[in-house]
Protein backbone atom coordinates (compact mmCIF):
# COMPACT_ATOMS: atom_id res chain seq x y z
CA UNK A 1 0.00 0.00 0.00
CA UNK A 2 1.54 3.14 -0.82
CA UNK A 3 0.24 6.69 -2.20
CA UNK A 4 0.93 8.06 -5.29
CA UNK A 5 1.37 11.83 -4.58
CA UNK A 6 1.60 13.03 -8.19
CA UNK A 7 -1.74 11.38 -9.24
CA UNK A 8 -3.20 11.85 -5.42
CA UNK A 9 -4.51 8.55 -5.49
CA UNK A 10 -3.77 5.39 -2.87
CA UNK A 11 -2.07 2.62 -4.74
CA UNK A 12 -2.43 -1.28 -4.14
CA UNK A 13 0.25 -3.55 -5.57
CA UNK A 14 1.32 -0.96 -7.51
CA UNK A 15 -2.02 -0.48 -8.94
CA UNK A 16 -4.26 2.59 -8.23
CA UNK A 17 -7.61 2.16 -6.24
CA UNK A 18 -10.49 3.62 -6.50
CA UNK A 19 -12.13 3.26 -2.69
CA UNK A 20 -16.16 2.49 -3.25
CA UNK A 21 -16.79 2.07 0.62
CA UNK A 22 -19.78 1.81 3.23
CA UNK A 23 -19.06 3.19 7.49
CA UNK A 24 -18.87 -0.07 9.47
CA UNK A 25 -20.31 -3.20 7.54
CA UNK A 26 -21.03 -5.97 9.86
CA UNK A 27 -18.94 -8.70 9.47
CA UNK A 28 -22.72 -10.74 8.64
CA UNK A 29 -23.29 -8.32 5.68
CA UNK A 30 -19.58 -8.21 4.04
CA UNK A 31 -20.26 -11.11 1.89
CA UNK A 32 -23.01 -8.91 0.37
CA UNK A 33 -21.45 -5.66 0.10
CA UNK A 34 -18.65 -7.33 -2.08
CA UNK A 35 -20.63 -9.19 -4.25
CA UNK A 36 -22.29 -5.26 -4.89
CA UNK A 37 -19.16 -3.84 -5.78
CA UNK A 38 -18.16 -2.56 -2.63
CA UNK A 39 -14.29 -2.90 -2.41
CA UNK A 40 -13.72 -1.28 1.20
CA UNK A 41 -15.42 -0.54 4.37
CA UNK A 42 -14.26 1.80 7.75
CA UNK A 43 -14.23 0.04 11.23
CA UNK A 44 -17.10 2.50 12.25
CA UNK A 45 -20.21 1.79 15.10
CA UNK A 46 -22.64 0.98 14.18
CA UNK A 47 -21.28 -2.22 12.49
CA UNK A 48 -18.24 -2.68 14.47
CA UNK A 49 -18.50 -1.28 17.78
CA UNK A 50 -15.01 -2.23 19.79
CA UNK A 51 -14.06 0.27 22.05
CA UNK A 52 -10.63 1.16 24.36
CA UNK A 53 -12.17 -0.39 27.05
CA UNK A 54 -12.47 -3.57 25.39
CA UNK A 55 -9.20 -3.53 24.40
CA UNK A 56 -7.29 -2.74 27.52
CA UNK A 57 -9.67 -5.48 29.04
CA UNK A 58 -7.90 -7.83 26.62
CA UNK A 59 -4.74 -6.94 27.17
CA UNK A 60 -4.93 -7.43 30.74
CA UNK A 61 -5.32 -10.96 29.93
CA UNK A 62 -2.50 -10.76 28.01
CA UNK A 63 -0.94 -9.27 24.31
CA UNK A 64 -2.50 -12.02 22.28
CA UNK A 65 -5.56 -11.61 23.59
CA UNK A 66 -5.81 -7.50 22.55
CA UNK A 67 -4.80 -8.69 18.77
CA UNK A 68 -7.41 -10.61 18.89
CA UNK A 69 -9.56 -7.77 19.86
CA UNK A 70 -8.06 -5.84 16.91
CA UNK A 71 -8.20 -8.33 13.92
CA UNK A 72 -11.46 -10.24 14.76
CA UNK A 73 -12.95 -7.29 12.19
CA UNK A 74 -9.83 -6.97 9.69
CA UNK A 75 -10.17 -10.91 9.50
CA UNK A 76 -13.90 -10.68 8.39
CA UNK A 77 -12.85 -8.33 5.96
CA UNK A 78 -10.24 -10.11 4.70
CA UNK A 79 -12.57 -13.01 4.38
CA UNK A 80 -15.17 -11.27 2.38
CA UNK A 81 -11.91 -9.36 0.19
CA UNK A 82 -12.58 -6.33 1.28
CA UNK A 83 -10.09 -3.58 2.24
CA UNK A 84 -10.67 -1.76 5.32
CA UNK A 85 -9.55 1.82 6.89
CA UNK A 86 -8.63 1.04 10.16
CA UNK A 87 -9.94 3.83 12.75
CA UNK A 88 -7.44 3.90 16.03
CA UNK A 89 -8.68 6.57 17.44
CA UNK A 90 -12.24 4.05 18.98
CA UNK A 91 -9.45 2.37 20.97
CA UNK A 92 -8.71 5.21 23.42
CA UNK A 93 -8.44 3.75 26.64
CA UNK A 94 -10.87 7.29 27.69
CA UNK A 95 -13.52 8.80 25.53
CA UNK A 96 -11.00 10.96 22.83
CA UNK A 97 -14.11 14.02 22.53
CA UNK A 98 -13.25 17.31 21.35
CA UNK A 99 -15.24 18.95 23.94
CA UNK A 100 -14.30 17.60 27.18
CA UNK A 101 -11.57 19.51 28.86
CA UNK A 102 -8.95 17.25 29.23
CA UNK A 103 -9.20 15.81 25.64
CA UNK A 104 -5.20 17.48 25.00
CA UNK A 105 -3.92 14.93 27.96
CA UNK A 106 -6.12 12.23 27.18
CA UNK A 107 -5.03 12.43 23.55
CA UNK A 108 -1.56 12.48 24.32
CA UNK A 109 -1.95 9.55 26.74
CA UNK A 110 -3.66 7.61 23.53
CA UNK A 111 -0.91 8.00 21.73
CA UNK A 112 1.70 6.51 23.86
CA UNK A 113 -0.69 4.15 24.61
CA UNK A 114 -2.28 2.22 23.01
CA UNK A 115 -2.16 3.77 19.60
CA UNK A 116 1.39 1.77 18.50
CA UNK A 117 -0.41 -1.14 19.53
CA UNK A 118 -2.98 -0.79 17.42
CA UNK A 119 -0.44 0.36 14.74
CA UNK A 120 1.75 -2.43 14.99
CA UNK A 121 -1.27 -5.22 14.65
CA UNK A 122 -2.90 -2.88 11.45
CA UNK A 123 0.43 -3.10 10.21
CA UNK A 124 0.62 -6.66 9.57
CA UNK A 125 -2.66 -7.35 8.88
CA UNK A 126 -3.36 -7.76 4.59
CA UNK A 127 -6.56 -6.03 5.09
CA UNK A 128 -5.96 -2.52 6.09
CA UNK A 129 -5.12 -0.12 3.53
CA UNK A 130 -5.24 3.49 5.31
CA UNK A 131 -5.45 4.85 8.92
CA UNK A 132 -8.19 7.56 9.40
CA UNK A 133 -7.27 10.25 11.48
CA UNK A 134 -9.23 12.27 14.51
CA UNK A 135 -12.50 12.90 13.02
CA UNK A 136 -12.60 16.44 12.01
CA UNK A 137 -10.29 18.34 13.69
CA UNK A 138 -10.45 21.97 14.14
CA UNK A 139 -7.12 24.43 13.88
CA UNK A 140 -6.67 24.26 18.09
CA UNK A 141 -6.04 20.31 17.26
CA UNK A 142 -3.13 20.59 14.50
CA UNK A 143 -0.02 20.50 16.31
CA UNK A 144 -1.60 16.69 18.15
CA UNK A 145 -2.72 15.98 14.35
CA UNK A 146 0.90 16.28 13.74
CA UNK A 147 2.10 14.27 16.19
CA UNK A 148 -0.51 11.18 15.55
CA UNK A 149 0.33 11.74 11.63
CA UNK A 150 4.03 11.25 12.17
CA UNK A 151 3.67 8.85 14.99
CA UNK A 152 1.68 6.59 12.55
CA UNK A 153 3.95 6.81 9.53
CA UNK A 154 7.22 5.73 11.73
CA UNK A 155 5.39 2.74 12.48
CA UNK A 156 3.24 1.59 9.62
CA UNK A 157 5.29 3.99 6.42
CA UNK A 158 3.19 1.32 3.83
CA UNK A 159 -0.33 3.21 4.34
CA UNK A 160 -1.77 6.32 4.37
CA UNK A 161 -3.13 8.55 6.82
CA UNK A 162 -6.61 9.69 5.90
CA UNK A 163 -8.32 12.65 7.55
CA UNK A 164 -11.88 14.29 7.29
CA UNK A 165 -12.34 17.58 7.48
CA UNK A 166 -15.34 20.39 7.74
CA UNK A 167 -12.97 23.15 6.83
CA UNK A 168 -10.34 23.39 3.65
CA UNK A 169 -8.32 20.50 3.11
CA UNK A 170 -5.54 22.71 1.68
CA UNK A 171 -4.68 24.57 4.83
CA UNK A 172 -3.41 20.96 6.70
CA UNK A 173 -1.04 19.89 3.74
CA UNK A 174 1.23 18.51 6.90
CA UNK A 175 -0.80 15.81 8.71
CA UNK A 176 -2.41 13.74 5.84
CA UNK A 177 -1.73 11.72 2.80
CA UNK A 178 -5.59 11.38 1.55
CA UNK A 179 -8.13 13.66 2.84
CA UNK A 180 -11.55 14.37 2.64
CA UNK A 181 -14.35 17.12 3.11
CA UNK A 182 -17.28 16.83 4.90
CA UNK A 183 -19.92 19.48 3.91
CA UNK A 184 -22.36 19.45 6.65
CA UNK A 185 -24.38 22.38 5.44
CA UNK A 186 -27.84 21.38 6.83
CA UNK A 187 -26.34 20.32 10.19
CA UNK A 188 -26.37 23.88 10.95
CA UNK A 189 -28.53 26.15 8.40
CA UNK A 190 -31.96 25.32 7.54
CA UNK A 191 -32.40 25.11 4.04
CA UNK A 192 -34.05 29.28 3.44
CA UNK A 193 -30.53 30.27 5.24
CA UNK A 194 -28.87 28.61 2.67
CA UNK A 195 -27.48 30.92 -0.35
CA UNK A 196 -28.68 29.88 -3.79
CA UNK A 197 -25.44 27.74 -5.30
CA UNK A 198 -26.19 25.83 -1.05
CA UNK A 199 -29.28 25.20 -1.90
CA UNK A 200 -29.30 23.60 -5.59
CA UNK A 201 -26.66 21.24 -4.46
CA UNK A 202 -28.71 19.99 -1.23
CA UNK A 203 -31.67 19.68 -3.82
CA UNK A 204 -29.43 17.79 -5.59
CA UNK A 205 -27.96 15.22 -3.13
CA UNK A 206 -31.51 14.98 -1.91
CA UNK A 207 -33.66 14.46 -5.18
Amino acid sequence: MKVDHERLVPLVDGKPLFPIGIYGVPPEHMKDMAEAGFNCTIRWSPGCIVRGDDLKKARETSEEAGRKVLTHYLDACERARLLVMEWPTSFGYKRLCYAYPTFSQDFAEFMENPLPFVIEAGSKHPAVFAYYGPDEPSEQHRAQCLEYSQIVAKLDPYRPNYFLFCSSMKDWPEVYDVAGRDYLLWRYQSPGQLGPESRERLHKCSS
